[in-house]
């Protein structure tokens, strides 16, 4: 599992602790403006090998990572943006990709084919393990949602409607 285990007020204090403590490391969201919080994440299982810092501007919830073991990528959510971190050679620097959101991050779940189903504040998207847009789905500000992999069923109902849907993981078909 893949965790925050402290938080800055700083970015360089993020990069300080991260260069000291790490051989590699990388911090996603430096370029973003606003920064309000850092965070540095860890894993207590080994899923990734390297230091990773998270700069964000506090929208929405703390950020969130899950590894997909099967492309060896580590996912992360934060403010307003989905990142794609690999390591594609032993020993090389960890290299990112981000992807923006139509709204604040809040969930995201590594599917069966290593896609990855990501919930923001406006909807829902699925991506490829590259971060390309397989399909999405667009609503009003959401109330709840599950993500049931099991079923391939993902559910949001909108907040100020209470209206539910029901959408296939596998190619955003609505039932």
């Amino acid at each position: 599992m893949i965790s925050i285990n402290q938080s800055f007020s700083h970015l360089a204090s993020l990069e300080q602790t991260l260069r000291e403590t790490r051989g590699q490391w990388i911090v996603l969201g430096q370029d973003h403006e606003a920064i309000r919080v850092c965070y540095s994440m860890a894993s207590d299982c080994g899923e990734i090998d390297y230091g990773l810092g998270v700069a964000t501007a506090s929208v929405g919830i703390e950020p969130k990572a899950i590894f997909a073991p099967r492309c060896n990528r580590l996912f992360v959510g934060f403010d307003s943006f989905v990142a794609a971190v690999s390591q594609a050679h032993l020993g090389s620097a960890p290299v990112s990709r981000e992807r923006r959101l139509d709204g604040a991050f809040l969930a995201l779940t590594v599917l069966p084919n290593d896609d990855v189903c990501v919930v923001h504040e406006l909807g829902a998207l699925v991506l490829s393990a590259d971060l390309e847009k397989k399909w999405a789905v667009a609503t009003d500000v959401l109330a709840e949602w599950s993500i049931d992999v099991t079923s391939g069923e993902l559910s949001i109902t909108e907040a100020d409607t209470g209206y539910s849907l029901r959408v296939s993981l596998a190619d955003g078909r609505r039932f």
